[in-house]
């Protein structure tokens, strides 16, 4: 009795998919994810732009570091309002 509900416990776990997602991306994904070619990717990576890794002759990126540097307040494109307070207070001086 025990083995059998341990074998179907087995079989469901066995059947369930989970689609997490991938951390190591290629450029070709990376350029889909932000909206570049894959040459544009690579010449960022080369240019120190993008965090990745090479092994080999193979480009990699880890998810993570490209979504934490998408979130970084340093890459973060400024609000006309931001822009306009920095202006009059640079004008200011």
């Amino acid at each position: 009795m025990m083995q059998q509900k341990i074998n179907d416990i087995s079989e469901v776990l066995a059947n369930l998919t989970v689609d997490a997602p991938k951390r190591l991306l290629l450029p070709k994904e990376v350029a889909e994810m932000l909206n570049y070619t894959e040459n544009q990717v690579k010449k960022k990576s080369r240019n120190r732009e993008l965090p990745s890794y090479k092994f080999g002759k193979n480009i990699y990126f880890d998810r993570l570091e490209l979504e934490d540097m998408i979130l970084a307040d340093k890459y973060r494109r400024q609000s006309n309002q931001e822009i306009d307070y920095q202006v009059s207070k640079a004008m200011s001086k």
